[in-house]
């Protein structure tokens, strides 16, 4: 099996997000607050997202950056979210988000990245252009050998070898 970039990976993480009800339900049963929940429970926005992004050819899911005039730490520096996704519960219409950050073996953190994360996601809640959601989780997804580097414990962690049970090109 040809090795994948951390791009591909992350395209065919977020395709199973978009298109597989049984990965959604798998996903969040690895989450700490949304691990309740299903497919059934939950509907991706992603359509909703694709219509926010200032570039029409960007994916709906990757790179999302900062808000114009914000300089919150979470933000500034050009700090990016690889996979971001929000949820919309189907009962009650409430919003959640996962931020995502996808990390190859040989990868490391940059300075202040790990930390930024949760961070950006507190202040992306409850503004339209983040479609509002109001909870959210930061996880990490990386070989379990990545781990033990320093700013992997500020995440939700889940394995490349948890991934490729599910999604083989991560194996």
């Amino acid at each position: 099996m040809a090795v994948l970039s951390e791009d591909q990976l992350c395209h065919a993480f977020a395709d199973q997000i978009k298109d597989s009800p049984a990965f959604v339900t798998w996903l969040l049963g690895r989450t700490k607050k949304f691990a309740k929940l299903g497919a059934d429970d939950v509907t991706v926005l992603w359509r909703e997202q694709k219509q926010k992004r200032t570039t029409p050819a960007a994916p709906w899911w990757r790179h999302w950056f900062r808000w114009p005039g914000c300089n919150c730490d979470g933000c500034v520096g050009g700090r990016e979210t690889d996979i971001f996704v929000v949820f919309e519960l189907v009962r009650s219409k409430e919003r959640f988000a996962l931020h995502i950050e996808n990390k190859k073996s040989k990868a490391k953190f940059k300075p202040g990245q790990a930390a930024a994360y949760s961070l950006r996601a507190k202040c992306w809640a409850n503004n339209q252009r983040y479609l509002n959601y109001s909870d959210f989780e930061t996880i990490l997804v990386a070989p379990s050998a990545f781990f033990s580097e320093p700013g992997a414990e500020l995440f939700t962690r889940i394995s490349y070898e948890d991934v490729a049970k599910v999604l083989p090109c991560y194996g």
